[in-house]
């Protein structure tokens, strides 16, 4: 039987989570799911709801996928990753760095290593990863669909066109932004380079380079749309949903 483990929060679940859960069921027979007790939960994330709301919720989904699993307590960093016998840890880009650290702990203590299997962030509508605490701010919903109006930090103002492709109402900001843009173009005769930057507070970055006729606005505005759809696409077909 091979079992895997992962844990968090989940307060409350979106296709963040749901990603993580399809992906230890695919990988293992036994799903164990380490959900933060509220001791735990009070330091780092005081308006998280109540253990047994979250495991209820956990649990409820875990069902539908008709296989084993067992819903655990967390009360540290690690939880039973740290001594169990695992064969897989599922983690996401931002507890990636944990289970290495758990990984270090089992060597000194004379254990095995679990295989570290991390699932890249499920991004929401504007491009930046779905998480609880921005579901509870308001800002997107579970599923990633934007909120409230996304703040951009521009160094040229026609960048602002690109949010406006996804129906992504921008308010250009100084300070506590959202997004940042920089663009730059390189003049090359009748063709333009232009290479664009994007930048968002979890410290991501993705860049475009789009060549089209010096002028032509609206082919460059189908060329950055398609880039940046087709990179979406990429990273929304790991959805479990």
């Amino acid at each position: 039987m091979i079992k895997v483990c992962l844990g968090g929060t989940f307060d409350p679940v979106h296709d963040g989570h749901l990603a993580l859960f399809r992906r230890a069921f695919e990988l293992g027979d036994h799903v164990v799911v380490g959900i933060t007790s509220d001791g735990m939960a009070e330091q780092w994330k005081p308006e998280a709801s109540p253990f047994c709301e979250r495991a209820g919720a956990v649990s409820g989904i875990l069902k539908g996928y008709g296989k084993s699993f067992e819903i655990m307590e967390l009360n540290d960093r690690y939880g039973p990753a740290l001594y169990g016998d695992f064969d897989c840890i599922v983690v996401s880009p931002e507890t990636a760095g944990v289970a290495r650290e758990m990984n270090d702990q089992r060597r000194k203590e004379g254990r095995n290593e679990i295989r570290v299997v991390m699932v890249p962030w499920v991004l929401a509508d504007d491009f930046m990863p779905i998480s609880s605490c921005r579901v509870r701010s308001g800002e997107i919903d579970t599923h990633g669909k934007r909120l409230k109006r996304l703040r951009v930090k521009a160094y040229d103002g026609g960048a602002l066109g690109l949010f406006e492709m996804f129906d992504l109402e921008c308010e250009p900001v100084s300070d506590a932004w959202d997004v940042e843009v920089r663009m730059t173009v390189r003049d090359a005769g009748v063709w333009e380079s232009e290479r664009l930057d994007l930048s968002d507070r979890y410290g991501r970055r993705r860049t475009a380079t789009l060549y089209h006729e010096k002028g032509k606005r609206m082919d460059r505005e189908l060329l950055l749309s398609l880039l940046i759809r087709c990179s979406l696409e990429r990273d929304r077909s790991r959805k479990a949903i």
